[in-house]
């Protein structure tokens, strides 16, 4: 998107804009050049059909591709308006997250500013003022609600309840859960108009659909406890958000998250691709964002069936395995099997036992592990049938429906 020139596939459904070079002095993607005979050209704005249509009908191109990513699958973009909103807490100093993410949205929107509404708000006592919002909400309200919607909250939560801080400082933070904090800062009326307009808006199969989402970039009680990532699930199944992204390990590092967190919002709402399908393709393949903490995230699958679109609602947590940091298939609250031990994980040796399998069979390989507590060792213990092979490029990544049930719990060791 660099060119001089930008044409729009004219089929209808596609409307792919791709650079085009009209002459010797331009640049892009595409050359359609006149006839140095004839001065003829073979195809014009109102007939231009973008390369991916050509092959999808099976007809060739009348010009030249000169750009390579033409040709590939992610050429498609989402072409609905976005708004962006950032909360970040003021104790950061800095909001890292915020300014990265925001700088990849401006680059991608830059040729058609008026699509894209960022609005930034700070977390800290005395700032939560909802109606300062609600500028940015009648933006979306002017073209009757068809677009895409982001809220991405960036501070610390707290370790014992997932509650996420809003005001104070490290020492002395004050934390309220997730619904309270979009309540104080986004307002309910603003985003019960936004999101009971853009749930319509789905229900349609013609239209849409269009994104909500809530992505919290935070320490990791916030995914990782019980109570907490159940209120997050509820927001999925209450169709108030379409997806909602947090993390569930113990303490999360913005500079090596964000990098893959940057790249999941980039996969769903510049390149539309499928929420699950967005997170395999950026932390899925992202080894130090992922071996630093796993990912939570519900969201809704939404599938056409007879014309009909119907919301499926999935929360689960992509990790990394890895048996030497204490952490097999990605579970670091692993517990040694003797009841009266239950040793954390970080306190047992794992190591794989019998067969090693690779590539797509991987998770065939059985373990085994010392509890350097108790001194109990078990071996040949198999992968759970609930815990799954991700499709990712990178073997070690798996996935499994979060929270754990008991019996869940059980097959890893947790008694209690």
């Amino acid at each position: 998107d660099i060119g001089s020139y930008m044409w729009t596939c004219q089929v209808i459904k596609c409307g792919n804009p791709v650079c085009v070079s009209l002459s010797g002095s331009d640049l892009g993607c595409l050359r359609i050049w006149p006839d140095p005979d004839t001065g003829a050209v073979a195809v014009t704005e109102d007939t231009f059909m973008c390369p991916r249509c050509h092959r999808d009908s099976g007809t060739p191109m009348p010009y030249k591709i000169q750009g390579y990513s033409v040709r590939q699958d992610f050429l498609f973009r989402n072409y609905f308006p976005l708004l962006a909103v950032f909360l970040s807490w003021s104790g950061f100093g800095s909001p890292y997250a915020a300014n990265v993410i925001k700088m990849t949205l401006e680059e991608h929107y830059r040729r058609d500013k008026s699509r894209l509404r960022i609005a930034t708000r700070s977390l800290k006592a005395g700032n939560n003022i909802p109606g300062a919002m609600t500028p940015a909400f009648d933006w979306m309200k002017r073209f009757n609600y068809e677009g895409n919607l982001l809220i991405c909250v960036n501070t610390h939560s707290d370790t014992e309840t997932g509650f996420l801080v809003v005001s104070g400082t490290a020492e002395n933070p004050g934390s309220v859960p997730i619904n309270e904090l979009l309540s104080n800062y986004i307002g309910d009326s603003n985003l019960k108009d936004a999101t009971h307009a853009i749930s319509a808006i789905n229900k349609t199969s013609g239209a849409g659909p269009c994104y909500r989402g809530l992505v919290i970039c935070c320490c990791g009680a916030t995914g990782r406890l019980s109570s907490s990532a159940n209120l997050l699930k509820r927001l999925v199944h209450d169709n108030i958000f379409d997806f909602v992204l947090t993390f569930a390990g113990v303490s999360t590092l913005d500079p090596i998250v964000v990098p893959a967190l940057n790249r999941f919002i980039e996969n769903v709402y510049i390149y539309d691709l499928a929420i699950w399908d967005a997170l395999e393709e950026s932390f899925g393949e992202d080894r130090h964002a992922l071996n630093q903490t796993p990912v939570f995230l519900s969201y809704a699958d939404i599938r056409t069936e007879d014309n009909v679109r119907r919301r499926i609602v999935h929360t689960r947590v992509l990790a990394y395995s890895n048996l030497k940091d204490g952490r097999p298939w990605g579970l670091d609250i692993y517990r040694c099997g003797n009841q009266e031990c239950q040793a954390p994980a970080y306190n047992m040796i794992f190591h794989p036992h019998g067969k090693q399998w690779y590539g797509n069979k991987w998770l065939n390989t059985r373990m085994k592990y010392l509890c350097m507590q108790c001194n109990t060792t078990r071996k040949s213990i198999a992968c759970p049938t609930w815990i799954h092979a991700a499709r990712t490029q990178n073997y070690g990544r798996v996935w499994y429906e979060w929270p754990l049930s008991k019996a869940q719990e059980r097959d890893i060791g947790i008694i209690s």
